[in-house]
C-alpha cells in the first residue's frame, strides 16, 4: 500500500512537470512572436502565435496579439474571429471588445460594432476612446445626438481629446447646430494649433452660415500648415464659387487634382465653375472625367446636362438628367432643368410634368415655380401662370421678372389694373428698364388711361431716345385724346427710325384726317398699302377719302378690297351698303346692312340704313322697326326718319 501511494506521488510529479514544460512553451513562442513584431516581421508573428495557441488552446493574449496582425494585413475577418476567440477564453478582456468594434467598423457593421464598443465601456468604464469610437460608429448609422452624448464622455475622461471635440462639432454641424460646430473646432484647434482637419471644417461650417471670410482664413490656414492638404484646396474652392471667385475656384480645384487625380467631387466642381463662366465644353469634358472615376455620380451627370443644354443639345441634357435620376430618384434640380430642356424643346407639357415632380421631390426649390410658371405662360395657361408667379414672388419679393412675367398673364387676362401695379413694383425694383415703363403705358392705355400712358412712355423715351415703339404708344394715346398734332409729331419722329411699319402710315394719316389734311392723309394711307397690302383699316379709311373726293367708284373698290382682306369687317359693309342705297340699289344694300348687323347686333348705324332700305323697298313695317332700333341703340337723328316714313 504503502508502494503504490509513493508510485502515485511520482506519476503526479512527472505530469506536473510536464505540464509546467508544456506552458513554458507556449509562453515562449507567444514572446518570440512579439519579437517579431517589433520588427514588423508580421508572418513570422503569426507563425509564432500559431505555435503558442497550439501548444496551449487557452492563450487569450495569442489569439488576442494575433488578431491585431491580422488586422495591420487587412485580414479583418480572419481578425474578428481572434477577437471574438479572445473574448470566449477572457469575457473581462480588456481592448478585445474595443478591438473587434474597431474590425466592425471597417466591415461596415456599424450596429455591431456599437454594441462592441458597449461592451468594452462595461469592462473597462474609463477608457475615453471606446466611447470616441462608439460616437464615431453612431454618426455613420446617423445617430448624431446619441454620437454626441458618447464625445461627451471621451472629453469627460480625457479633456484634450482634441479629435473628440472635432468630431463632436461635426455631428453638431449634420444637426445643422453650425455654430456648435465652429465652437468645437475652435477647442480642438485651441489644444492642436496645427489640426488642418479642424480648420478644414471650421471653414466649411463658416461656409453654411455665409461667413465666407472666415471660411477663406481657415482654409488659408490649413494649407500654410499642410500645402497638399486636398481638402483645403477643395472647399477653398467651394467658397470662392460662393463668392463669385470664378477663377480662384478654378485654381483651387485644378491645384486639388493636381494633387489627387482621382478627386472626382473636384473635376465635377470644376466643370460647374465652367458652367458659370460660359465654357459649357470644358463643363462638359470635366464632368466626363468626374463620371469615369465614379459611374455613380448623379451630380455630374447632372452638371453635364446642364453644360448640353446651353450647347443646345436639349436631347442630350435630357439623356443625362434621366441617368442622374436613374441613380437618384429623389434629385429634383435633376428634374427641374430635364423639364427645362423639355421647354427648350418647347415640349411644354413634358416640361410641366417634370416641374410637377420636382415641387414634389422638394417643394423648397423656388425656381421650379418660376420654370412651371413660363412654361404654362406659353401653353396659354395664364390663370395657372399666376398662381405659380404668386409663389415666387412669395419667396422672392425682391425679385424683378416675377412681377413682369405675372403682369404679361395678366394683360393676357384683360386684367390690366393688376399688370399696371405688377409693373409699377417691377420698376420699383428697376426703375431704368425702358421696357417696363413702355409696358405699364400700354397696360394703361387700356384702362383709357392716356394721360398715364403718354406720361409712362415720356420716361421710356427719357430712357431711350430711339424707342420705336414709345413713341407709337405715346402717339396713340395722343390720337385718343384728339391731340392730333401732338400725333403727328411722334408719328414723324417713328417713320424717321422704322419707315416698314405700315400702322404708322395709318395712324399718321388718320391724324391729318382730322385735322382736314385730306391729300396728306391719302398719301399716307396709299404707303400704309405699300408696306402692308393686307392692312384693312388703311384700304376703308383710304375709301372714305375717295368718297370725300367724289371718287366714288374707287371708293367702293377699296372698301370691297378690305372685305376682300377681312370678311368681317363691318365699317366696309356699312360703307358698300351706303354706295349701294345712294345709287338705289336698295337690294343689295340691305344685304350689307344685313351682314353689318349679323357681324354687330348692337350697330345702330347698320339698322339705320337696312330701315331706310327696306322702306324704299315697300318693307314699311320691318323699315320702321329697324329704325325704331336704331333709335333704342342711341341714334337719336333716326326719329325725325320715323316721323316722315313710319306715322
Amino acid at each position: 500500500m504503502k508502494g503504490a501511494f509513493l508510485l502515485f506521488i511520482c506519476l503526479l510529479s512527472l505530469l506536473l512537470s510536464l505540464v509546467k514544460c508544456y506552458s513554458q512553451t507556449s509562453e515562449q513562442y507567444f514572446n518570440e512572436g512579439n519579437a517579431k513584431v517589433k520588427i514588423k516581421d508580421y508572418q513570422g508573428a503569426i507563425s509564432l502565435y500559431d505555435k503558442a495557441i497550439e501548444a496551449n488552446q487557452g492563450n487569450a493574449g495569442a489569439y488576442y496579439n494575433r488578431g491585431i496582425i491580422k488586422d495591420k494585413l487587412q485580414d479583418y475577418w480572419g481578425a474578428m474571429s481572434d477577437e471574438s476567440k479572445t473574448i470566449e477564453i477572457d469575457p473581462f478582456h480588456k481592448k478585445a471588445y474595443f478591438n473587434r468594434g474597431m474590425l466592425k467598423c471597417k466591415l461596415q457593421d456599424f450596429q455591431g460594432a456599437i454594441t462592441d464598443f458597449g461592451k468594452e465601456i462595461e469592462v473597462n468604464p474609463d477608457y475615453a476612446e471606446a466611447y470616441y469610437f462608439g460616437a464615431v460608429a453612431k454618426t455613420r448609422i446617423h445617430d448624431y445626438l446619441g454620437s454626441i452624448t458618447d464625445f461627451n464622455k471621451a472629453i469627460e475622461i480625457n479633456p484634450t481629446y482634441y479629435q473628440a471635440y472635432y468630431n463632436r462639432g461635426l455631428a453638431k454641424d449634420s444637426l445643422l447646430d453650425h455654430e456648435g460646430a465652429i465652437e468645437d473646432c475652435n477647442k480642438a484647434i485651441e489644444i492642436n494649433p496645427n489640426y488642418t482637419d479642424a480648420y478644414v471644417y471650421r471653414g466649411c461650417s463658416r461656409t453654411r452660415i455665409q461667413d465666407y471670410k472666415g471660411a477663406l482664413a481657415d482654409f488659408n490656414k490649413s494649407v500654410e500648415i499642410e500645402p497638399n492638404n486636398t481638402e483645403a484646396y477643395y472647399n477653398r474652392g467651394i467658397a470662392k464659387v460662393k463668392t463669385h471667385d470664378y477663377k480662384g475656384a478654378l485654381d483651387d480645384y485644378n491645384k486639388t487634382i493636381e494633387i489627387n487625380h482621382d478627386y472626382w467631387q473636384a473635376y465635377n466642381n470644376r466643370g460647374f465653375v465652367k458652367i458659370l463662366q460660359h465654357d459649357y465644353k470644358g463643363a462638359v469634358d470635366d464632368c466626363s472625367k468626374s463620371i469615369e472615376l465614379n459611374p455613380n455620380f448623379a451630380m455630374a451627370y447632372f452638371h453635364m446636362g446642364i453644360a448640353k443644354d446651353s450647347l443646345n443639345d436639349h436631347d442630350g441634357a435630357i439623356a443625362n438628367c434621366n441617368k442622374s435620376i436613374e441613380i437618384n430618384p429623389f434629385y429634383a434640380d435633376a428634374y427641374l432643368y430635364r423639364g427645362k430642356a423639355k421647354a427648350n424643346l418647347k415640349d411644354y407639357k413634358g416640361a410641366i410634368i417634370d416641374y410637377n415632380l420636382a415641387t414634389e421631390t422638394d417643394p423648397e426649390i423656388v425656381e421650379t415655380y418660376e420654370m412651371r410658371a413660363n412654361a404654362k405662360y406659353e401653353l396659354n395657361d395664364y390663370q395657372g401662370a399666376i398662381i405659380d408667379y404668386n409663389k415666387v414672388i412669395e419667396s422672392w419679393p425682391g425679385k424683378l421678372k416675377p412681377y413682369i412675367y405675372r403682369a404679361n398673364a395678366k394683360m393676357a387676362l384683360q386684367e390690366y389694373s393688376g399688370a399696371v401695379a405688377d409693373y409699377s413694383k417691377a420698376i420699383e425694383i428697376d426703375h431704368a428698364d425702358k421696357k417696363l415703363f413702355y409696358n405699364r403705358g400700354l397696360a394703361k392705355s387700356k384702362l383709357q388711361d392716356y394721360l398715364g400712358t403718354i406720361a409712362d412712355q415720356n420716361k421710356a423715351i427719357e430712357l431711350d431716345s430711339l424707342n420705336v415703339l414709345a413713341y407709337s404708344s405715346r402717339a396713340l394715346a395722343k390720337v385718343e385724346l384728339q391731340d392730333y398734332q401732338g400725333a403727328l409729331s411722334d408719328y414723324n419722329k417713328v417713320i424717321k427710325l422704322d419707315t416698314t411699319i405700315a400702322e404708322s402710315y395709318f395712324y399718321r394719316g388718320f391724324s391729318k384726317y382730322q385735322i382736314k389734311d385730306t391729300r396728306g392723309a391719302l398719301a399716307d394711307f396709299n404707303k400704309a398699302i405699300e408696306v402692308n397690302p393686307k392692312l384693312t383699316d388703311a384700304y376703308a379709311l383710304r375709301g372714305s377719302i375717295k368718297f370725300d373726293l367724289r371718287d366714288e367708284s374707287g371708293a367702293n373698290a377699296d372698301h370691297c378690297k378690305a372685305l376682300e382682306i377681312d370678311t368681317v369687317y363691318i365699317d366696309s359693309y356699312l360703307f358698300v351698303g351706303n354706295v349701294k342705297y345712294k345709287i338705289r340699289d336698295y337690294q343689295n344694300a340691305l344685304a350689307d346692312c344685313n351682314k353689318a348687323i349679323e357681324i354687330n347686333p348692337k350697330y345702330a348705324e347698320a339698322y339705320y340704313n337696312r330701315g331706310l332700305a327696306k322702306i324704299f323697298l315697300v318693307q314699311k313695317e320691318s323699315g320702321c322697326l329697324d329704325l325704331s332700333k336704331a333709335g333704342e341703340l342711341g341714334d337719336q337723328k333716326v326719329y325725325e326718319l320715323i316721323k316722315k316714313y313710319c306715322n
